[in-house]
């Protein structure tokens, strides 16, 4: 199958590498404050991406003339990954989410650590 014929069969790797380019460029402009919904992107694209494998087909093709095969077996490891991931995405979400809301604040360098454990504690003389 030549390069452009190829491109059918190669959706999910073409949005999973858009995701990640878009996770990049809108990390950089975004706030710290607002850097969650970076997270927010990810896992919208990875959705996409898991509809986009689901949604191919599921026959054997060998891709780029030869060098890339397509199978179900392959398409079972992706949605394999992808699930994982969307996962692992949504627990991290959900602790950083409910640290968030619990009141406490981030350390942001090894001052901040020593100062909050230096000064926090009370001396009993």
């Amino acid at each position: 199958m030549s390069n452009f014929n190829s491109l059918a069969y190669y959706w999910p790797e073409l949005i999973l590498t858009v995701t990640i380019l878009v996770a990049v460029i809108a990390d950089l402009f975004y706030r710290r404050e607002q850097s969650i919904n970076v997270a927010w992107w990810v896992l919208g694209g990875l959705a996409l991406t898991l509809f986009a494998v689901r949604m191919g087909e599921s026959s054997v093709a060998h891709l780029f003339m030869g060098m890339v095969a397509s199978d179900p077996f392959s398409d079972f490891f992706k949605v394999l990954i992808l699930l994982s991931q969307i996962m692992s995405l949504l627990y991290i979400l959900s602790t950083t989410i409910s640290f968030l809301f619990s009141g406490l604040e981030f350390i942001t360098s090894k001052s901040d650590v020593i100062n909050k454990s230096v000064f926090s504690h009370k001396l009993s003389i």
